[in-house]
Order: structure tokens, then C-alpha cells, then sequence
């Protein structure tokens, strides 16, 4: 296995994880999102 390779397949890696943290993040913000709708419904309605 000569070093481009290796190297090409390191950058594949880190393309991969980055993508893979992207999504993550992005459903940790979404489920965030929704979390603090939902708390922002129950306040309203337990302080009623």
C-alpha cells in the first residue's frame, strides 16, 4: 500500500465523519427545536 492511497483513504474517512457529525448535529438541533416547542406548550398550559 503506497502513501496515496493511504492518503486518499484517510481523506474518504474524514469526508465520511464529516458528514456523519453534519447529520448528527443537525437532528440534535431538530430534536432541540421541537423540545422547546413542546416545553413552551406545557408551561403555557400548566400555568393556565
Amino acid at each position: 500500500m503506497n502513501s496515496k492511497s493511504i492518503l486518499s483513504a484517510g481523506t474518504h474517512f474524514l469526508t465520511l465523519l464529516g458528514i456523519n457529525a453534519f447529520i448528527v448535529f443537525k437532528t440534535l438541533m431538530d430534536l432541540g427545536t421541537q423540545v422547546e416547542y413542546f416545553l413552551k406548550r406545557w408551561s403555557v398550559s400548566v400555568g393556565q
